[in-house]
């Protein structure tokens, strides 16, 4: 008796090759469209922001640089005197960027080699150059708005731009000694300030997912006007 010999149809083995080549295509793009995203999110700008820090009088900085920040003392007559601190930021950049700058003080003591930071609230009354008055300010300016009770951080009031991404501008912030004084008789003897500066920059259409604001904080603040830092 001969025996039938049945083939199995190609059918099926088609089909489980389209399929691969259909799962293989679909992964390839996306792969395609999630670089695309990435390259257009992160090939933003050229912007550049850095704080530069000083004593007035010629003591150099790099001598009370800490773990903890630049230390500062609250003896008018030592060099790094917290009155005698003077900061300005160093921006260059060809894209609209917004400018922030968060000074932030800490008050410690340290006896037996145990550091402990005291719970001393102190608004330091630093010599604004160009501060925004809120009441006589409003709107733009090329101004630094005081933002600290909110945030820790002063905010250049306006977006800015260079037109010559080689040309870095300074835009002066603490310009001066106190502008008053304060009182730090509720200080221990020998307590230490450190402070700690930092310059922000960022694209000015990216502040509300950078620094997580719903709006600009100074009055009437518009991020569609720019001001030409290189004029």
């Amino acid at each position: 008796m001969k025996s039938k010999t049945f083939r199995k149809s190609p059918t099926v083995l088609i089909v489980a090759i389209v399929a691969v080549v259909l799962v293989v295509a679909v992964t390839f793009a996306s792969i395609y469209r999630v670089s695309e995203s990435v390259n257009r999110v992160f090939s933003i700008s050229n912007l550049v922001a850095s704080a530069d820090i000083s004593f007035f009088g010629g003591a150099d900085v790099s001598d009370y640089q800490t773990e903890y920040g630049i230390k500062a003392s609250a003896d008018p007559l030592a060099p790094n005197y917290i009155g005698k601190l003077r900061v300005s930021v160093k921006y260059k950049g060809q894209g609209v960027g917004l400018i922030r700058v968060r000074i932030a003080e800490e008050w410690s003591t340290t006896a037996n080699s145990v550091r402990r930071v005291l719970p001393f609230k102190l608004q330091l009354p630093y010599t604004i150059d160009s501060p925004y008055i809120t009441g006589q300010d409003s709107g733009n300016a090329k101004k630094w708005f005081d933002n600290r009770d909110n945030d820790q951080h002063f905010y250049y009031a306006t977006p800015v731009r260079c037109t010559s991404n080689s040309v870095e501008k300074t835009i002066p912030l603490i310009s001066g000694g106190l502008a008053g004084s304060f009182n730090t008789n509720l200080l221990p003897a020998g307590a230490d300030i450190h402070v700690v500066v930092e310059a922000d920059v960022v694209q000015v259409n990216r502040y509300p997912q950078y620094w997580g604001l719903d709006h600009l904080p100074w009055v009437g603040g518009v991020s569609l006007t720019q001001e030409d830092l290189s004029a």
